[in-house]
């Protein structure tokens, strides 16, 4: 079974651009926020590919939602 970190789309969900963080960030219509895939220095100075990932979201102290 997949963790919901990793399913690409509930259904009806669409994804928009996070402005300022354009390339970077999503965010859904069910209000779910995706860092989008992108290629990074690993420690032996190759390059790796991080897979796009859902944020998970949790609630703070005081009851709102914030993202980890």
């Amino acid at each position: 079974m997949k963790k919901l970190s990793e399913i690409e789309n509930l259904p009806g969900e669409f994804w928009m651009p996070i402005k300022g963080y354009e390339g970077i960030y999503e965010i859904s219509n069910k209000t779910r926020i995706k860092k989008l895939g992108s290629w990074v220095n690993s420690k032996n100075g190759s390059m790796a590919y991080k897979k796009p990932m859902i944020r998970k979201q949790s609630l703070n102290n005081h009851g709102y939602v914030h993202i980890v």
